[in-house]
């Protein structure tokens, strides 16, 4: 993973300050001692019961905020996670940022015919092994949800494709805590055991609890059972600011991470010290049409403002970028991609996923995951500190050519040219070379591109051994899963 110590960004934006930020954690800790949260999973109850917290009807719980403070403390301040090949991926600890893809979405841009149509199987394998040849993909996620696989058994086959088409960490999604015991058990075979998995974990959940201050019975028992196991989880609000939360930034904030403390509470008091990622999320409805709007500006501005508050917290973070609400991969999708790429970086969150995102999540293709791909190469581009120094200020060199003279001879042009950023996919051409080089558009070269990797890349294969067990596993679940079905 050669990109991995060049994810370090130089400096953050701050849209508050840090007594702002001090005061959402207040009415936060306010909130969940006075309200609570709702938990429907009997265990948890009973963990949150012997730990002093007060438990009330419906599963209503009230958290004391030392309770919550302790779940804090006890939580990693950073985790470190590895490719397929056991080798160091991503370093989620203050100032280091990272992309990957998104998940689940139901449909998407057929490459062949440019259709819109259900996604399958070979739509998660084709974008993994596609993001995988990608240098600013760091790690994957699902991007579709296979319409041909039996809905309670289509996470296997999404986390089937995924490990067999990438080394790169994979972030899952799961139906129920079976089939998350399951995933942890195919990967531990591809790791070589449990404890080598659990050493060096190129797997982590993302769960999400059911906003606002609702956590459900299949959401709990999933991240409890990675706790148990010291299995990286992600777990993420998701509220929606007119919806689920409260329309302002600040309050979508609290609501938001009353949320996901509440769920951390529960984490920690199943295993104190497994890896936690605090996840971010605070997109508004969109009032006029109801959608939750990806590519809006203050969904961006609410998640850096949400990752200062993980950052108080010392918790690695979890937010979005590069996506948008446009259909198509259009100027649109180009103004959002961009400025959620880029307000990423600059909030210092360490892991942005959705890159390659169309019309709010519910489609992706190639073309928008090889677009945003290079959307994150521009942006990472554009924050990097300038080199001020007797070399760079170049005195000399200006005083020898002088007044009218040209620059493009001199060996210092010849030293530091290639330094600066050369996009194989930005036409700078002028018109008769561009009219020359085939009038291709950006979305001629996208699919030009996407084309060629999708011809050429190969990734490093399973043992033979593990992937027949792995096959064999997954076709068993899938035979329980039919056997249960028929009986009911």
């Amino acid at each position: 993973m050669t990109a991995y110590l060049s994810r370090k960004i130089p400096y953050q934006l701050d849209a508050t300050s840090s007594a702002d930020i001090d005061a959402i954690h207040a009415a936060s800790l306010e909130v969940l001692a006075e309200t609570g949260a709702v938990y429907e999973e009997p265990e948890a109850l009973r963990l949150l019961a012997d730990a002093g917290a007060t438990i009330l009807e419906g599963g209503r719980v009230l958290l004391p905020p030392a309770l919550v403070e302790k779940a804090i403390l006890t939580a990693p301040k950073s985790v470190q996670m590895y490719s397929r090949l056991r080798e160091p991926a991503l370093q989620l600890k203050p100032g280091y940022v990272y992309y990957g893809t998104g998940s689940d979405c139901p449909n998407v841009l057929d490459f062949e015919t440019g259709e819109r149509r259900r996604a399958v199987k070979q739509d998660v394998a084709t974008f993994t092994r596609l993001s995988d040849a990608l240098p600013e993909i760091d790690f994957i996620l699902s991007m579709a949800i296979a319409s041909d696989m039996p809905t309670p058994t289509a996470d296997l086959h999404h986390f089937q494709a995924m490990l067999y088409n990438t080394i790169k960490p994979i972030f899952y999604t799961v139906v129920n805590d079976e089939n998350n015991s399951r995933i942890i058990e195919l990967a531990a075979l591809a790791a070589g055991g449990l404890k080598a998995l659990q050493e060096k974990p190129f797997i982590a959940s993302f769960g999400m609890p059911s906003p606002p201050l609702r956590h459900s019975k299949g959401a709990l028992r999933n991240l409890m059972g990675c706790a148990r196991l010291s299995i990286p989880a992600v777990y993420a609000s998701g509220t929606q600011m007119g919806t689920s939360g409260p329309m302002s930034i600040a309050g979508g904030t609290v609501s938001s991470n009353c949320d996901v403390l509440s769920g951390l509470v529960i984490h920690q008091l199943t295993n104190p010290g497994a890896p936690f990622i605090y996840g971010v999320c605070v997109p508004p409805i969109d009032m006029r049409s109801t959608i939750e709007c990806y590519g809006a500006p203050e969904h961006f501005l609410g998640d850096l403002v949400n990752v200062r508050v993980a950052q108080l917290y010392g918790l690695p973070s979890w937010g979005y970028a590069a996506d948008t609400d446009s259909k198509l991969l259009d100027l649109q999708a180009g103004i959002e991609y961009l400025g959620s790429a880029l307000m990423g970086l600059l909030s210092g969150c360490n892991l942005l996923h959705d890159v390659g995102y169309l019309e709010s999540g519910l489609v992706a293709s190639c073309e928008s995951i090889v677009f945003g791909n290079e959307v994150v190469a521009y942006a990472r581009r554009m924050i990097q500190p300038v080199v001020v120094n007797d070399e760079t200020l170049a005195t000399d060199i200006i005083k020898k050519v002088g007044p009218g003279g040209t620059f493009m001879t001199e060996r210092h042009t010849l030293k530091h040219f290639r330094e600066f950023w050369y996009s194989p996919l930005i036409d700078r051409n002028r018109h008769e070379g561009w009219i020359n080089a085939g009038r291709l558009s950006m979305s001629d070269r996208v699919r030009a591109k996407a084309a060629e990797i999708l011809a050429s890349h190969k990734v490093p294969a399973l043992d033979p051994d593990v992937i027949k067990t792995i096959d064999e596993q997954i076709a068993l679940r899938d035979r329980e899963v039919k056997s249960v079905s028929s009986v009911h």
